[in-house]
């Protein structure tokens, strides 16, 4: 049951990957690539998610490009974890 729920996850759920460079952010969606230069990037907002009976609430990224369009990075932070991911990604405009 756990090797089924494992490959399950493994095949996919990790469909989406997020690498953040000095110049681009590359988004790696179903297996193809979405290159967002850090020129085109104007402002980051942040949709707020809170989970059904956790009193935590999460927040994720959503990158606003010069066009107006707007790319949602799929990677939660909240007041207790990736933490990290906060700063690297509030510190790149």
């Amino acid at each position: 049951m756990f090797a089924l729920i494992g490959l399950y996850l493994l095949l996919f759920k990790r469909s989406e990957k997020l690498s953040i460079y000095e110049n681009t952010i590359v988004l790696t969606l179903k297996g193809q690539e979405l290159l967002i230069p850090k020129e085109q990037i104007s402002q980051i907002e942040y949709q707020k998610l809170k989970v059904r009976r956790s009193p935590v609430v999460n927040y994720y990224p959503v990158l606003i490009l010069n066009d107006q369009k707007k790319v949602l990075i799929n990677k939660a932070f909240n007041s207790m974890v990736n933490q990290d991911f906060k700063k690297v990604i509030e510190s790149y405009l």
